[in-house]
This record gives structure tokens, C-alpha cells and sequence, in this order.
């Protein structure tokens, strides 16, 4: 019995390095996909016009801020790839 809790844990702590590890490797370099992603959400404005500024990824989600003519807004891709952006004060 202790030799399978021993191999569940094994397998729980490999599953668990991999997810860190894909995390680890998501490509936040490319402020041009998150301009498109952001001018999809924010009425009025061409993917040109945005400025990308704070760009993160944490755990599964990726967060920016877009900077428009029309204001700044928290942007942010969850994993299953929808944007969403609110206008911040």
C-alpha cells in the first residue's frame, strides 16, 4: 500500500512540474496578438491605436493593460482564449 500512495504522489508532483513548466513556456513577447485581442473588446479602437503596458501571465490566465486614445483598460485571456477588458478610472 505504501509503495502505490508513494507512486501517486510521484505522478501528482510530474503532472503538476509539467503544468509549471507549460506556464513557464507561454510566449508573452508579441504586444501585437494582445492589440488585436484587446481592439476585439474595446469598441472604437484599431489594434494601431493600442499600447500594450504591463504584460503577465499568472498561473493559467495572461493580464495587460491596453492604452487607448479613449482611456486605459485591464485586459485579460483566461485559458480558454476569450479577452476580456474593462475600462479602468
Amino acid at each position: 500500500m505504501r509503495t502505490l500512495s508513494t507512486i501517486k504522489t510521484a505522478l501528482a508532483a510530474i503532472l503538476a512540474a509539467m503544468l509549471l513548466a507549460g506556464c513557464a513556456m507561454m510566449d508573452l513577447d508579441d504586444p501585437g496578438e494582445f492589440q488585436s485581442l484587446s481592439s476585439e473588446k474595446i469598441p472604437g479602437v484599431k489594434p494601431d491605436d493600442i499600447r500594450i503596458e504591463g504584460l503577465h501571465g499568472f498561473m493559467l490566465n495572461t493580464y495587460w493593460t491596453a492604452v487607448t486614445p479613449k482611456g486605459r483598460y485591464g485586459c485579460m485571456r483566461d485559458l480558454n482564449g476569450e479577452p476580456a477588458c474593462e475600462k479602468r478610472r
